[in-house]
């Protein structure tokens, strides 16, 4: 067994298993990460998720409008400590399941409170996973469902989550999850729900960045037919000396991005592969 959640980073930094292809891990189940009331399901592509500024985060289609999400702070490799859920008064149970989204299980209030949706039972919980600010990974089950949630809120209180059918140990869960992507600030968009992606989104029909942000690049409507009636852009940018692409709508049309990588040198390339799991 291994003695915490570094040592598991520290391996995966170094290369570590391969992960499985993204059709199978789509296909495994729904991957879901929310800040606030912003829904963006997330998945990567087969290189590793842990390794520094590798894959690319895909945002797919919403069913409706909603507030847009705030930036991260950045945070560093997690250290695991077991707990003992039964015992744990931190944990409430909502008795009002008409608030809960199907794919929503639990939730983390900014001061650690962990409430878990009406019918689910927690199996294992790992507390602190992301150090410096409330976290907390939990492995529920219901009926005959099982799922592995991953909560972090940062400082200014937004609350960020990835729910994920359960498969192998929740550690792993945790360590295949965590990217260093979400360290990137997040823009905040102003047209739904999947608006609000790192460093770029629109306001009030314009693109805005991040300050330290410098465009190198902006396509305007990259790709034909993506969200008829909304202007859409792709973009090169830099921060902080790194490279990122992004694809992204006005409208509710989900979003694409990520870094530069051998496997995607340019903003052509990154478009060509980001308009099929867009719009």
């Amino acid at each position: 067994m291994d003695t915490d959640l570094k040592d598991r980073f520290d391996r995966a930094l170094d290369g570590g298993p391969a992960h499985r292809p993204l059709d199978a891990r789509l296909s495994a189940g729904r991957r879901a990460a929310r800040r606030r009331t912003a829904r963006i399901a997330v998945a990567a592509t087969a290189c590793l998720v842990v390794v520094p500024l590798l894959g690319v985060t895909v945002l797919d289609r919403p069913d409706g409008p909603g507030r847009p999400d705030s930036p991260l702070d950045s945070a560093v490799a997690p250290a695991a400590i077991p707990t003992d859920p039964a015992s744990d008064d931190a944990t409430d149970k909502s008795t009002d399941a008409a608030r809960w989204d199907d794919d929503t299980w639990a939730r983390l209030a900014p001061d650690g409170t962990v409430t878990v949706r009406p019918g689910a039972t927690v199996t294992q919980r790992i507390d602190d996973v992301i150090p410096d600010r409330p976290s907390v990974a939990l492995a529920l089950t219901s009926e005959d469902q099982r799922k592995y949630v991953l909560l972090w809120a940062s400082e200014n209180g937004v609350v960020t989550d990835v729910t994920e059918d359960a498969m192998g140990e929740l550690l792993d869960f945790v360590t295949s999850t965590w990217s260093p992507m979400w360290d990137l600030p997040v823009a905040i968009g102003d047209g739904g729900d999947y608006a609000s992606i790192p460093l770029v989104a629109y306001r009030g029909g314009r693109l805005h960045t991040l300050d330290g942000v410098r465009r190198v690049r902006v396509v305007a409507d990259p790709v034909d037919g993506f969200c008829p009636g909304w202007p859409s852009h792709a973009v090169e940018l830099v921060y902080r000396g790194s490279t990122y692409f992004a694809l992204l709508s006005e409208g509710n049309c989900g979003a694409s991005f990520g870094p530069r990588t051998g496997a995607t040198p340019s903003l052509d390339v990154f478009v060509q592969q980001a308009s099929g799991r867009v719009g």
